[in-house]
């Protein structure tokens, strides 16, 4: 299993392989507290082979159904998808090109500083090379500034790669030899899950009051929770009414249930621990989410700012449910059109065919299988 994308379904995840300037996980610069959220992935030669045939990156992971079985996707080859998060643009762009020429499109042509004028100029500063073989693998990868990462964890600027990292992914890479860098990305990765489970929690509780539960808190299953979460950078999406299967979301939870209960159990605790908005209870895999006013009000004022400005009432839960569902909805949607057209120039009109084709029939296979197992109602 060593050379499987898929055998490395952990919590988020760290090759203990290092690379250039990046050690192992063994490093004391890391934290107490994002140790909790980490499990060292068994070493994995294809995401090593992979990583080798780069200049050297911040930070690396890989994600999606080529990285984590999905239902209704477990087709062996599958493309798997990575994110480099890089410190300079321009000077990686530019050691790229010597490297890799042919993953660009056209815009290659025009030299390393216009390739990271596209990266960060618009959509949700993200640079992909898509269907690139890569050391014997389909791959597509993403390239991100560091400072744009950061923003995007701590403030959700686009949910773009911090909503990617809800969910479980191979954490590759990690620049442990930068002590201030990594103490800031460690804190961002950890605030951005605790923002994905109160955000979630916080509308799945406003939702319960809504359909009429009683008392200061509301049930609700762990599994439904995940696919809450999971949804949250999903929702709108243009892609998610044509291009995308329209069980992806829960496909996504339903077929990676351990690696999410790893993921959030340490988080839920934390949470709890902070604000007492959640309480696990892992005996019977179900949350029970606190719609006390001050706890609502105290838990909306920590939440990232792109989020938390689109809030103006938080004296009831059910208001604020749909203002926060709003509001996740309308910043995925700022970026979600022009970060799509920018693929279109990043990958090329042959390999945007071909790459929206297969999306297409990835949407038609899942409307004609339907969803997995539906998740359990609040209670």
């Amino acid at each position: 299993m060593a050379g499987s994308p898929v055998a490395c379904a952990w919590r988020l995840t760290i090759s203990p392989t290092g690379c250039g300037r990046v050690r192992s996980l063994g490093m004391t610069a890391f934290t107490t507290a994002l140790r909790r959220h980490i499990h060292v992935c068994p070493p994995n030669e294809t995401y090593e082979r992979v990583l080798g045939a780069f200049p050297p990156v911040a930070a690396a992971f890989a994600y999606g159904s080529g990285a984590f079985a999905q239902v209704g996707n477990v087709a062996k080859g599958n493309m798997i998808d990575f994110v480099f998060a890089v410190d300079d643009p321009v000077r990686w762009h530019a050691a790229n090109l010597q490297r890799n020429e042919a993953h660009y499109s056209a815009i290659g042509w025009l030299g390393a500083s216009a390739v990271a004028r596209v990266q960060e100029g618009f959509g949700a500063g993200i640079y992909y090379n898509t269907l690139v073989q890569c050391e014997g693998q389909l791959i597509k990868y993403g390239v991100i500034s560091t400072r744009a990462l950061l923003d995007d964890l701590r403030a959700w600027r686009w949910l773009y790669v911090a909503g990617r990292l809800h969910k479980p992914v191979a954490l590759l890479r990690l620049p442990t030899a930068d002590e201030a860098l990594l103490a800031e990305l460690t804190s961002g990765l950890r605030g951005n899950l605790q923002s994905a489970l109160s955000v979630a929690a916080l509308i799945r509780g406003g939702q319960g009051v809504d359909r009429g539960c009683k008392g200061g808190a509301v049930q609700v299953g762990l599994d439904e929770l995940f696919v809450s979460i999971a949804g949250l950078s999903y929702a709108g999406d243009f892609r998610m009414t044509f291009g995308e299967n329209p069980h992806k979301v829960s496909n996504i939870v339903m077929g990676n249930i351990p690696a999410f209960r790893a993921l959030y159990a340490p988080v839920a605790d934390e949470v709890h621990r902070q604000t007492k908005l959640v309480t696990l209870d892992r005996s019977r895999d179900v949350v029970s989410i606190s719609v006390d006013d001050d706890v609502r009000r105290h838990v909306v004022a920590s939440l990232p700012a792109n989020l938390r400005v689109r809030v103006s009432d938080t004296s009831n839960a059910v208001k604020t449910a749909h203002e926060l569902s709003a509001g996740t909805a309308a910043i995925v949607k700022s970026c979600n059109a022009s970060q799509s057209a920018k693929g279109i120039l990043t990958a090329g009109l042959s390999k945007t065919v071909k790459y929206s084709w297969e999306k297409v029939k990835k949407m038609r296979k899942g409307m004609k299988a339907g969803s997995s197992s539906p998740p359990s109602q609040v209670r």
